[in-house]
């Protein structure tokens, strides 16, 4: 349903206007598109929904406020994938497979801080890449 959803707002131009809305975000937008990843995937659980769903917003928006279209893409995915382990499939297969049913609470208190933690980090490291550390980039 996600990926068909991606398709219509991809073919639309819903993504694109997206993207455009966050171009406000000017030179600040490197240090949200990690966090739009995190956000998309925690609702989601799949990282390659959401990197089908935003990945067209994110190359727009970054292309706007003179970003690398790639590291917004890449920024996107990488926060996906910070959290993948609080989004509640994975807290629901992760307790079935531990025997622990009923314990997701407690999974998702241990988890949430490092997943909000890495997501800070490639936040900081996105907004360093697009400006100081652009050399990083092929």
């Amino acid at each position: 349903m996600i990926l068909g959803l991606a398709y219509v707002m991809n073919y639309s131009g819903m993504s694109s206007t997206l993207g455009l809305a966050f171009t406000h975000t000017g030179g600040l937008f490197p240090l949200f598109a990690p966090i739009l990843g995190w956000l998309d995937v925690f609702l989601t659980g799949s990282d390659a929904s959401s990197c089908a769903l935003f990945s067209g917003m994110q190359k727009e928006t970054s292309l706007a406020v003179g970003m690398s279209p790639e590291l917004a893409v890449a920024a996107n995915a990488t926060g996906g994938v910070t959290a993948k382990m609080i989004s509640p499939q994975s807290l629901t297969v992760a307790t079935a497979a531990t025997n622990s049913v009923g314990m997701e609470g407690q999974f998702f208190r241990f988890c949430i801080w490092h997943s909000v933690g890495m997501t800070l980090v490639l936040s900081l490291l996105t907004w360093l890449q697009a400006g100081v550390l652009q050399w990083m980039l092929p």
